[in-house]
């Protein structure tokens, strides 16, 4: 096993399967929500000129058209992350694989980052497929939610093994980049709390100054929790398959010339009925962290520990340390 940076990695090379996600969906919404915003600025200036100003309408048009923009920002930002060179996940070669744990909406992160697992095919003993079902509860209602997964069961040292695992953490404790300025105004806020020397307080105030006068374009950017890649505790990386093309059938039929296939495996998670244990409660918890649904997590920590909302990230980012 050896562990690659990003930029070292050429996806053009031929003789490789590439293996990305499917952009196809973001495409239709970001499609759908232009229509739907282009149709409520019709309707209000045809309202406006038909039967003149109306406050009513105007801000009621104004509220969806809010509300349009936003989803419309989210899903271009998705769309244009998924066009970049580096939206893949799996590089198939005739001596193994590659695989990228990085999501592409983190593209922002260093690309000189190790965050690609190099894997020989004598180091993986068999792949497989495997479908998970899993049951939520969600305001009063069961929601259905379907994985797929490749899953590799490898064949390596303890000492791979926990260097591997030690990597997969740092990336799900990586902070969001914050930009110089921001710093400085971190800083600030730090050196006016702690009631430090009024000459340290100028300084920082004139960093902060100096840096704003500079025109720095350093912006701050946020993390995705979006983690498509996981490793159990029975040595198998679990690979999330979800939208990814070519499919996992295709992905497994390139693989049986050089692997082992097992039998596919069928899972049921059932989420929705209440945690009777306080370690079902915890493991659920894990769960949802482990899988980035960080939502999910607060709101179970919230309902069962009473938490608020500040605490309960408090509590994740605890966990995720551990």
């Amino acid at each position: 096993m050896e562990l690659k940076k990003q930029c070292d990695v050429n996806t053009r090379d031929t003789g490789m399967t590439i293996y990305r996600t499917s952009m196809i969906r973001d495409t239709i919404v970001v499609i759908v929500f232009s229509i739907i915003l282009f149709a409520l600025l019709v309707f209000l200036v045809r309202e406006i000129y038909l039967n003149g100003f109306s406050y009513l309408i105007f801000f009621v048009c104004l509220w969806f058209i809010f509300f349009d923009v936003l989803f419309l920002i989210l899903a271009s930002h998705r769309l244009l992350a998924g066009k970049r060179d580096c939206n893949w996940l799996l590089l198939s070669t005739p001596d193994g694989l590659l695989i990228k744990y990085r999501s592409f909406l983190n593209h922002h992160y260093d690309e000189s980052d190790l965050v690609i697992i190099k894997l020989l095919n004598s180091e993986i003993n068999w792949a497989r497929q495997h479908n998970e079902r899993i049951y939520k509860d969600r305001d009063d209602a069961i929601r259905i939610e379907r994985y797929t997964y490749l899953e590799l069961k490898l064949n390596l040292s303890e000492t791979e093994f926990e260097t591997l695992k030690q990597h997969l953490q740092q990336e799900r404790e990586l902070k969001p980049l914050r930009s110089e300025l921001a710093k400085l105004n971190h800083e600030l806020f730090k050196a006016r709390k702690q009631k430090v020397s009024v000459n340290q307080i100028e300084d920082i105030k004139r960093q902060r100054q100096h840096l704003k006068l500079s025109g720095s374009k350093n912006k701050s950017r946020a993390k995705h929790h979006d983690y498509p890649v996981r490793l159990l505790d029975n040595h198998v990386l679990q690979i999330r398959w979800n939208a990814i093309k070519p499919g996992i059938r295709h992905v497994l039929s390139e693989l049986s010339g050089s692997l082992l296939i097992d039998e596919p495996i069928s899972t049921v998670t059932d989420n929705s009925q209440p945690a009777l244990l306080a370690s079902e409660l915890e493991d659920r918890i894990l769960n949802y962290i482990h899988r980035g649904d960080q939502l999910d997590a607060i709101m179970l920590i919230r309902q069962y520990y009473g938490y608020s909302l500040v605490e309960a990230k408090r509590f994740i980012e605890e966990l995720s340390i551990v």
